[in-house]
């Protein structure tokens, strides 16, 4: 699979079979993950995989969360800013009719769109799940290298034939995923991310993105203008955008930019009667090509060889 295939195949899946992701697999991916990009190299992400058992129980213990509707946990983050603008108002509410749309539940049905969203905290099937943590005291440019490196995780799953959802979902059940996994107080859980093989039994939407248009700003130098010059007079390799008057014009008519210098001028590729540049200390005069033979003669002012 090429990283093209990788990045277009990549998508949050939503539903897993059982199928076991052996360790081998995760340490391969995670190992090769880690040369990911961070400024100054400092690699803030602190990373745990949940298989088997654990797995089991944290699973377990959000359920008995949802069911029991028990309320949320602070978040240490915001997720969205609280007043979004356009047009990420617009993504994100089509992005919401599209995913429950395909669930066949009503925006206003927000019991269903509940039981809908409880599938994150089950990892929606996963036997495998990652949970990245930063340390508390980085900054927004740490938190733009754990980005890059779940990406890379992301994308070497799909080289692996696995599929993944990074789920920040399970930020809200922060304390229960502290219970099982025990980290230092001094780590934040950024989000969790379910691994495993997709069931495509699992129907789905996949969401659109942006033009480039709306994203990209090409900033690019002006397409140069040649100036009209005698092709003959352009050096190798230079695209002709003019041609000579049949006349001949003096030398100061071309940019002396655009002429080669006098020890690479071809003068076979010059007919009688067109005037050389004059370099240097040269003498005055002009200088001709015969025609017969193109052997070149210096001729004086006073046209006599």
């Amino acid at each position: 699979m090429d990283v093209y295939e990788a990045v277009t195949s990549r998508r949050a899946v939503r539903g897993f079979t059982d199928q076991p992701v052996s360790r081998e697999v995760l340490e391969r991916v995670l190992s090769a993950a880690a040369w990911s990009p961070s400024g100054s190299n400092l690699q803030p992400w602190r990373v745990y995989v949940m298989t088997g058992a654990p797995l089991a129980e944290l699973k377990k213990r959000a359920g008995e969360r949802v069911a029991a509707r028990d309320a949320w946990d602070e978040r240490e983050y915001e997720m969205y800013p609280s007043a979004l603008k356009s047009p990420y108002r617009e993504r994100r509410s089509a992005f919401g009719a599209q995913r429950y749309g395909a669930l066949g539940v009503a925006r206003e049905d927000w019991e269903a769109r509940q039981r809908a969203a409880s599938a994150n905290w089950q990892c929606f099937g996963a036997p495998a799940a990652l949970f990245c943590y930063i340390d508390r005291d980085m900054e927004p440019p740490q938190w733009a290298d754990l980005g890059m490196f779940l990406q890379t995780v992301m994308l070497l799953l799909r080289e692996e034939g696995l599929h993944s959802c990074p789920q920040m979902a399970w930020s809200v059940y922060r304390k229960t995923v502290a219970e099982v996994l025990s980290p230092p107080d001094g780590l934040i859980l950024y989000c969790g991310m379910s691994i495993g093989y997709e069931d495509v039994t699992v129907g789905y939407v996949r969401t659109g993105r942006a033009p480039i248009e709306e994203t990209v700003t090409f900033v690019e130098d002006p397409v140069p203008q040649w100036p009209a010059v005698c092709p003959r007079r352009l050096p190798p390799g230079a695209a002709a955008v003019a041609r000579c008057r049949p006349h001949r014009r003096p030398v100061e008519h071309h940019a002396e930019a655009d002429l080669p210098p006098a020890a690479a001028v071809d003068e076979s590729t010059y007919s009688a009667g067109d005037r050389l540049p004059v370099k240097g200390n040269q003498p005055s005069g002009r200088r001709r090509l015969h025609a017969a033979g193109n052997t070149r003669q210096r001729v004086g002012p006073t046209g006599v060889p």
